[in-house]
C-alpha cells in the first residue's frame, strides 16, 4: 500500500480492514494533514452490481440526513473512476463488547447513550437492522466515553417503503445471528413490516451481554440461532461475579426487550430511557447521563472472571464492510442448556423443523480496531450467482419462508436454463440480463413446488418473498403455546 494513494481529496496512510464488499482506510486530507478520517471504499469488482449500488446509495442517503452525537458522522460521499466511497469521522474507539461484564454503574451510562441514538433513528422512521456490540463504538470525549452507532449498510427508511415487498424481503435474516429478532426471521402477520422494535430486541441482546458478561442466547450455527430466537427464553440476568446486584427494574426491562412477540416489548424508547435514568439516579454518585450529558471513563476495577462469550476479541483489523461475503471460519461459541418456553413437540415439529433448513452461509468472525469509522457486519450472506454476460444486468433477490430449493431458472425466451449450483436455495441472489424469467422452487420442508414468473430490469433489484407458511397462523400457534407454557 503506497502512502501516495489518493481517494478523492484524501491521502491514504494505512489500511484498517478489508472485506468482500469493501476496504476501510485511514486517511488524511491532502491539504490539511492533521485532519484524519476513515474512508470506506466499495470494492471495484462488486461496485457495478445493482445490489451493491443500491446499498451504497441507501447508506449514503441515510447517513447524509443524520446529525446526532451518538451516530457516526458522514463527511463526504464520492466516486473516483469506478470506485464509490464514504468519508467518515475517524474514531479512536473500542467496541461495546470490550465493556461487557463491568459493574452496571459504569456501563449503564453507555447503554443510555445508545438509547438516545436509537430514539433519534426511530423518530425518523429508520430501522438499523444490524445493531450489535461491534456496531456500537466507544470513543473518548472531553467529558468521558461517547458511544457511536455505526454501519448503516442494511438500514431502512420506513417512510420510503410502500409495501412489504419493499422492506421485509431484504430484511429477512440480515444482521448477525446472535442479534436476530423473531420478526427478522419472517414471522410477522401478513402485510406487516419490520419496524423499530427489531432494533429494540437487538438492543436487549446488547444490554444483556454488557450487563452480565454473557449472551442471552448462544448457539453453534445460524440455524440454531434462528430456532433459539423463537423458542428459547433467556435465563434470569445475574451480575458477573464480584459485581453489584443489577437493579430489578433494569433486569425486568431487558427481559421485556427480548420478548418473542414485539407487542410485548417496551412501547417506546422513552420507556427505556426512563428506567435507565431512574436506575442511574439512585446510584451513590449520580452520573452526568442523568443530567443529559454523557460522562464515562473506563472502569478501573479489576475485572472479575467472566465466562467465555461469543464476541471475538479485539484485534488491529477493522471489521469488514457491510454485507461483505466473508470467508468461512470457525464460530467461537459456548454451548449451554437453554430453557425452552415452547413445548418440545411443538418446537421440534413446527418451529425448529420450519427453521432448521434456513440456508445461510456461516459468517466469519468479526475483527475490530481502535481506529474505525464504520465496522461492518459478519452478516450471513446469501449465495450469489453471476451470469457471465455483457448485457445490462439487474439483480434478483428471492427469499422464502421456510427456505426453498431453487430447482430451475430460465429466461422465458430461452430453451436452456441458467446454470445453478446443485444446492441452490433461498435466500437466493443472482445478477441477470434484463428480461422475463421462470423460476421453479420447492418448499424445503414438504417439497411443495411453485412456479414463479419474474421480470428483471437493468440496474434494478427485483425482490420476491414466497411464503409457504402463513406468518399470522404461525404467530398465533406459537403465542398460545408460549403463554400456556408460562
Amino acid at each position: 500500500m503506497s502512502n501516495e494513494m489518493l481517494i478523492g481529496r484524501y491521502r491514504v496512510v494505512g489500511k484498517l480492514g478489508e472485506g468482500g464488499m469493501g476496504i476501510v482506510y485511514s486517511a488524511v486530507h491532502r491539504d490539511r494533514p492533521s485532519e484524519r478520517v476513515a474512508v470506506k471504499v466499495v470494492r471495484s469488482d462488486v461496485s457495478e452490481t445493482a445490489e451493491s449500488l443500491r446499498r451504497f446509495r441507501r447508506e449514503a442517503a441515510i447517513l447524509e440526513e443524520l446529525s446526532h452525537e451518538n451516530i457516526v458522522r458522514l463527511l463526504e460521499v464520492g466516486v473516483q473512476g469506478e470506485q464509490r466511497y464514504f468519508v467518515m469521522e475517524y474514531l479512536d474507539a473500542r467496541p461495546m463488547s470490550d465493556y461487557a461484564g463491568y459493574p452496571w454503574e459504569s456501563t449503564l451510562p453507555l447503554l443510555a447513550q445508545v438509547v438516545e441514538g436509537l430514539d433519534y433513528l426511530a423518530r425518523r422512521s429508520i430501522v438499523h437492522r444490524d445493531l450489535s456490540c461491534s456496531n456500537l463504538l466507544v470513543t473518548q470525549g472531553p467529558d468521558g466515553g461517547i458511544v457511536k452507532i455505526v454501519d448503516f449498510g442494511i438500514s431502512k427508511d420506513l417512510e420510503a417503503v410502500g409495501s412489504i415487498h419493499g422492506f421485509t424481503q431484504t430484511g429477512l435474516m440480515m444482521g448477525k445471528p446472535a442479534y436476530w429478532s423473531p420478526e427478522q426471521l419472517g414471522f410477522l402477520p401478513k402485510g406487516e413490516r419490520v419496524d423499530w422494535r427489531a432494533d429494540l430486541y437487538a438492543f436487549g441482546v446488547v444490554c444483556y451481554f454488557v450487563l452480565t458478561g454473557r449472551h442471552p442466547i448462544t448457539a453453534d450455527s445460524p440455524y440454531s440461532y434462528a430456532s433459539a430466537h423463537l423458542t428459547t427464553e433467556p435465563s434470569r440476568m445475574e451480575p458477573p461475579e464480584g459485581c453489584p446486584v443489577l437493579p430489578a427494574p433494569v433486569v425486568e426491562l431487558v427481559h421485556r426487550m427480548l420478548a418473542k412477540r414485539r407487542e410485548d416489548r417496551p412501547a417506546s424508547w422513552e420507556e427505556v430511557r426512563r428506567v435507565f435514568r431512574n436506575a442511574l439516579a439512585e446510584t451513590a454518585e449520580p452520573t452526568a447521563v442523568t443530567a443529559g450529558m454523557p460522562e464515562f471513563t473506563a472502569p478501573t476495577v479489576i475485572r472479575p472472571h467472566l465466562p467465555v462469550v461469543t464476541e471475538a476479541p479485539r484485534s488491529d483489523a477493522v471489521p469488514p464492510a457491510s454485507g461483505a461475503p466473508l470467508p468461512a471460519a470457525e464460530v467461537r461459541v459456548r454451548r449451554h442448556r437453554s430453557r425452552l418456553v415452547v413445548p418440545a413437540a411443538l418446537a421440534a415439529v413446527f418451529v425448529a423443523g420450519l427453521l432448521v433448513g434456513i440456508r445461510l452461509l456461516t459468517p466469519r468472525p468479526e475483527s475490530r480496531t481502535s481506529g474505525v469509522a464504520g465496522p461492518a457486519t459478519g452478516v450471513p450472506i446469501p449465495r450469489t450467482t453471476t451470469v457471465p454476460v455483457t448485457a445490462p444486468r439487474g439483480h434478483l433477490a428471492l427469499d422464502s419462508v421456510p427456505w426453498a430449493r431453487v430447482l430451475l431458472l430460465r429466461a422465458e425466451d430461452a430453451e436452456a436454463p441458467v446454470p445453478l449450483p446443485a444446492d441452490a436455495a433461498t435466500p437466493f441472489r443472482i445478477d441477470l440480463p434484463e428480461g422475463s424469467y421462470v423460476v421453479e422452487i420447492a418448499d424445503g420442508i414438504s417439497m411443495r413446488r411453485r412456479t414463479l414468473r419474474l421480470g428483471i430490469r437493468a440496474g434494478e433489484t427485483t425482490e420476491r418473498l414466497e411464503t409457504f407458511e402463513d406468518g399470522e397462523a404461525v404467530l398465533g400457534y406459537f403465542d398460545s403455546d408460549v403463554r400456556r407454557a408460562r
